[in-house]
C-alpha cells in the first residue's frame, strides 16, 4: 500500500489572489449506496473546506460540494488518483484546510487498519483533528468506461464503503474525526467532469504554473529513464573520473561551477542547453561523495540554493541505472521541502529501484511515511548543515 503525502496548499493560497473569486456552491448530501451495508456514520451536510492563506486580502477558496471536492483533489495533489483514498486534514470552527493526502483504497480489514494509522501519523503532525474522505475508482479507459468490468469497479467500492465504519474507529481512537465522506457518482459522473466549468483550484493552479498530470503513472514518467545513446557514455566518463581519484575538493569545485553555469541560464530566463555526457557524469559523481552530497542538502534546506528540480530530472532520464540513487535522493528532498510529496515519493522509488540499500533514500522515506511536514525535514537538514560547518570550522 503506498501513500502520498501533499502538494502544498499554500502554493494555491498565494496563487489565489490572482484566480477568479470561488464560488461558494450550495450543500449538498453526501452520496449514499443504493443497496449493500449501512454506510458509515457522518454528518448529514458536507462541511466547507476553505483554504488559502488567511491576510485580509487573500481569496480564500471554498470546497462546499461533493463536485467542488472531486474537482480539487487532482490539482491538490498533483495528479488525477485511481483506486484512493484522499483525505483533506481540517483544522478550527471554519474547517481550513491544514493537509492533503492519498493513499491506496484499502480491499480488506489489514489493510483498512493500515490506512487509518497511515492517515492518523499524517494528520496528526499539524493542527488539524478532522478529517473529509474521498474515494476515487479506476481511471477511464479508452472506451470512455470506468474499466472494462463496471461490476468490479461498483464491487470495489462496495467493499470500500464496508470498511469506512472500520477506518472511522480507527481513526477516532487516534484522535482524528472523519466528518464527511465523497464517493463516486456511478452515474453521469464523467460526463459530468467533462463537461463542468473549470473549478477555482483549477484556475489557481494553473495561475501558480503547476501542471496536474491524468495518473500518478504519467507524473513518475517525468523523471522516468529515457532512451539514451548518451547513457554508455555518461557510464564510460563516471569510471574514467573515478579512476582518477580526483579530491573531494576539485570535484566540489567543478560540480559548483556547472550549478553556477545552469543558474545564469535561469536568471537569463534562457532555453537551457541539454546536458552533456561529461556533465551528467559530473552530477552522478558528486553527488556520489557524501560531504559534497550533504553539503548540497544543507544548502538547499537553507534555501541558499536556487531550484535545481530540472537539471536533477535531466540527469535521471540519461544517467545509468548504477548511478540513479544519489541523484534521486536529492531530487526528493528539494522537492518534498517544496511540498510535492508525490513527486518525491516517485523519485524515492527510482532511488530504491537503482539501489534498495541507500540508506538517504531510506531516511526521508521513513520522514515522509511518519508524515513529518517539510518545515520540519527543513529544520533537521538545516541542523545538520550547521554542524557541517561548525565541524570545518574547527
Amino acid at each position: 500500500m503506498t501513500t502520498d503525502n501533499e502538494r502544498s496548499a499554500s502554493e494555491f493560497g498565494r496563487a489565489s489572489r490572482r484566480a477568479a473569486a470561488a464560488r461558494s456552491g450550495r450543500k449538498k448530501k453526501s452520496a449514499r449506496p443504493r443497496k449493500g451495508p449501512t454506510p458509515p456514520r457522518r454528518r448529514p451536510d458536507l462541511p466547507t473546506a476553505r483554504f488559502g492563506e488567511q491576510s485580509g486580502d487573500e481569496e480564500v477558496m471554498k470546497l462546499s460540494t461533493p463536485s467542488d471536492v472531486r474537482a480539487a483533489v487532482p490539482h491538490l495533489i498533483g495528479f488525477r488518483p485511481e483506486r484512493s483514498l484522499v483525505f483533506l486534514g481540517l483544522t478550527g470552527g471554519r474547517h481550513r484546510l491544514a493537509v492533503t493526502g492519498r493513499i491506496d483504497a484499502p480491499m480488506g480489514a489489514a489493510d483498512a487498519e493500515h490506512c487509518a494509522d497511515s492517515v492518523a501519523a499524517v494528520v496528526l503532525r499539524t493542527d488539524a483533528r478532522q478529517v473529509l474522505v474521498a474515494y476515487f475508482g479506476p481511471l477511464p479507459t479508452a472506451t470512455g468506461h470506468e474499466s472494462d468490468s463496471e461490476e468490479r469497479d461498483l464491487a470495489d467500492e462496495s467493499t470500500v464503503r464496508d470498511l469506512a465504519g472500520l477506518i472511522e474507529d480507527r481513526l477516532g481512537e487516534a484522535g482524528v474525526e472523519v466528518v464527511a465522506w465523497v464517493w463516486e457518482a456511478t452515474e453521469g459522473r464523467r460526463r459530468a467532469d467533462e463537461t463542468r466549468a473549470p473549478s477555482p483550484v483549477e484556475v489557481a493552479s494553473v495561475v501558480a504554473g503547476h501542471r496536474t498530470f491524468g495518473s500518478r503513472a504519467e507524473l513518475a514518467e517525468q523523471i522516468a529513464a529515457r532512451p539514451s545513446a548518451m547513457r554508455p557514455v555518461i557510464a564510460e566518463t563516471i569510471a574514467r573520473l573515478d579512476a582518477l581519484r580526483l579530491p573531494t575538493e576539485d570535484l566540489f569545485e567543478g560540480f559548483e561551477d556547472l550549478l553556477d553555469l545552469r543558474g545564469q541560464w535561469d536568471d537569463d530566463i534562457r532555453t537551457l542547453p541539454p546536458l552533456t555526457g561529461q556533465q551528467a557524469a559530473l552530477c552522478c559523481l558528486a553527488l556520489d561523495r557524501f560531504p559534497i552530497r550533504d553539503v548540497l542538502i544543507g544548502s538547499i534546506a537553507l534555501a541558499q540554493e536556487p531550484s535545481y528540480e530540472d537539471l536533477w530530472s535531466e540527469v535521471l532520464h540519461i544517467a545509468p541505472e548504477e548511478s540513479i540513487a544519489p541523484v534521486a535522493s536529492v531530487l526528493a528532498i528539494e522537492v518534498y521541502l517544496k511540498g510535492n510529496g508525490v513527486l518525491a515519493r516517485c523519485a524515492l522509488e527510482r532511488a530504491l529501484r537503482s539501489n534498495p540499500d541507500y540508506s538517504l533514500a531510506h531516511l526521508i522515506q521513513n520522514s515522509l511515511d511518519s508524515g513529518l511536514p517539510p518545515d520540519a525535514v527543513r529544520a533537521g537538514f538545516a541542523s545538520a548543515m550547521a554542524q557541517i560547518q561548525q565541524d570545518a570550522a574547527n
